[in-house]
């Protein structure tokens, strides 16, 4: 099911349109091969639950002003079941939804190991600029889900994980021959 949001806020639309290609993706697949490591990489159920676990972190941390990413759920049930994936999946496209414009200044503070054998940093930022990492991490991370997906012979439309500004250059390109 395609998102359509209450309001129309382009950081809150980029994060309901990758998950839209998340579940496209998954989808795509027998629900037996979401889980199942390929070659020597990890299956997409690991990397599809990496994601959601980050927007998880954001939407509890929203109400209190503090998105901690590193203090994760790590659910091994979004790893394994499909099905179950794509219910938390629409929880948290059910949640977005909610956010209007007043709601992208809001401010948090935002928490994670800076590098190995650090503490974690704490940075001032508000709503819409982690949507905005929240967009574009998931959109990487579709990338490598669907040369996994590919290689079990999925079929998927070419945009699909492809930065929004690598189709905007490419449109621009494009056009401009």
């Amino acid at each position: 099911m395609k998102s359509n949001s209450r309001c129309r806020v382009p950081a809150v639309e980029g994060c309901l349109d990758a998950l839209d290609q998340c579940e496209t993706l998954v989808r795509s697949i027998p629900a037996p091969d979401f889980a199942r490591p390929i070659g020597t990489r990890s299956g997409i159920g690991p990397h599809l639950r990496h994601c959601l676990d980050h927007f998880s972190a954001f939407l509890l941390g929203v109400p209190q002003g503090i998105v901690d990413y590193d203090t994760r759920e790590r659910d091994q049930r979004l790893e394994q079941d499909a099905a179950f994936a794509l219910e938390t999946l629409e929880g948290i496209r059910e949640a977005l939804i909610q956010l209007c414009a007043s709601d992208m200044e809001v401010p948090v503070t935002v928490l994670q190991i800076p590098a190995p054998g650090y503490d974690k940093a704490m940075v001032p930022s508000v709503v819409e600029r982690e949507l905005l990492f929240l967009m574009s991490h998931t959109i990487h991370h579709l990338a490598l889900m669907k040369l996994l997906a590919e290689q079990l012979g999925a079929a998927l439309p070419t945009e699909l994980g492809v930065a929004y500004s690598t189709i905007a250059h490419q449109q621009a390109a494009g056009a401009g021959t």
